[in-house]
């Protein structure tokens, strides 16, 4: 049985020293950005080597491993070596004008004003960018992006379309009444709806997405323990070569040095990243433990201030730790804070109001007022505003955050 006390132990604490300080936004960090740093330090740090022998054959795929900024850098190189000057300048511009999404954020017209060229060379060179291995890098928003894919694939129709991307509102509430002024049927216009749900919303995103690598493991055992796993092989397989050689120059000796220390500061981040991990999902998966075997269909109370008063993290740390975080569950894949629930009223998380109101009879067409009434008799008080926020993200689809 997982208890709170066996795993989390507030006096337990790890020395804050001068590296950890400056290397403490490093558990920000997913496991993907987390490999890529490590790689980096071994790259530059010429006594520092990842030994593939201490490592799973599995966790190997970390050097397939190809990201957003990859994927940018890949294009600026290969556009610079097929493209006149200036087409490639244009392609630059372009690349240097999208979010961290791929989208573009600046108005052709705009880059053709700068570069001085004609607005079609513009055009021409953003959809040499958007077909660059059929990624769609360069859209104007996820709408135009959506267009791409549909045309990429060939089930591009213009009026099941624009039938879709202006009536976004009422498929959300599964109001599809709007389809009586058309002559699209409903069974098609759904079957091209469920197509559209398959495809990615951003040209970077949808290759991270595509490819999620959990930060840590959540694994329900036979005796319904419950046990957490981090992948931080890594660490493990982090070695260090020392150069023995005499040189006999006191500048040499001091780069050996830096050289060591470099290494020893990287292992103790990493052991830190790991052991605050640890702290943090005991406290999660102490307070989730219901909702994770599937025994209950809500969460339980739980923040940031929670987590940090039951481990001996600062909030900002648990915060850190928390971000950009996916977890693997019984219930399966997910971001580690959708296993946060704020709580509504005294006694009841979020998520356990949303789950009652869900389980009212007829909720949807219920007045607000009427759905109160029915709380206040579960002792649940909450006011006719807060009701009409939690049926309007039931509605929406909206899952608990």
């Amino acid at each position: 049985m997982l208890t709170l006390e066996n795993h989390v132990s507030n006096d337990q604490t790890l020395a804050l020293n001068h590296y950890l300080f400056h290397g403490i936004q490093l558990f920000k960090f997913n496991q993907q950005e987390l490999n890529r740093y490590i790689k980096d330090k071994c790259a530059a740090n010429p006594l520092i080597l990842i030994d593939e022998e201490k490592m799973p054959l599995e966790t190997l795929a970390y050097h397939h491993d190809v990201s957003g900024p990859d994927i940018l850098a890949e294009m600026l190189l290969d556009f610079k070596c097929t493209l006149p000057h200036g087409d490639f300048g244009i392609i630059r511009t372009l690349i240097y004008s999208l979010d961290s999404n791929g989208f573009l954020e600046a108005d052709p017209p705009n880059i053709a004003e700068m570069e001085g060229v004609p607005l079609g060379q513009v055009h021409v060179n953003l959809e040499r960018l958007k077909t660059y291995d059929m990624l769609g890098v360069g859209c104007s928003d996820a709408m135009d992006y959506l267009r791409f894919q549909l045309i990429n694939d060939g089930s591009y129709d213009e009026a099941l379309f624009q039938l879709f991307s202006s009536h976004l509102t009422s498929i959300a509430h599964d109001d599809f009444s709007f389809l009586a002024d058309s002559t699209v049927s409903k069974d098609k216009f759904l079957d091209y709806v469920d197509h559209i749900k398959t495809l990615g919303l951003s040209p970077l995103s949808s290759r991270d997405d595509a490819a999620i690598e959990p930060d840590a493991f959540i694994i329900l055992g036979a005796d319904d323990d419950i046990h957490i796993e981090i992948p931080d092989h890594l660490v493990g397989s982090i070695t260090f070569e020392p150069l023995t050689l005499s040189a006999e120059d006191p500048e040499f000796d001091k780069l050996m040095d830096g050289f060591q220390r470099e290494y020893e500061e990287l292992v103790s981040i990493m052991n830190a990243r790991s052991r605050y991990m640890h702290e943090v999902l005991s406290v999660i998966v102490f307070m989730q433990k219901e909702y994770l075997s599937g025994r209950s269909s809500y969460l339980e109370t739980l923040d940031q201030t929670i987590i940090s008063d039951n481990t001996s993290l600062s909030p900002a740390t648990v915060s850190r730790l928390l971000v950009n975080k996916y977890i693997s569950t019984p219930l399966g894949v997910m971001p580690l804070k959708a296993l946060l629930s704020k709580e509504a009223v005294s006694g009841a998380s979020r998520s356990k109001v949303i789950n009652m109101i869900r389980q009212i009879e007829g909720f949807p067409g219920m007045p607000d007022a009427r759905i109160s009434k029915i709380l206040e008799q579960r002792n649940i008080y909450i006011s006719r505003r807060t009701v009409n926020k939690y049926k309007n993200e039931i509605l929406s689809g909206l899952k608990e955050a």
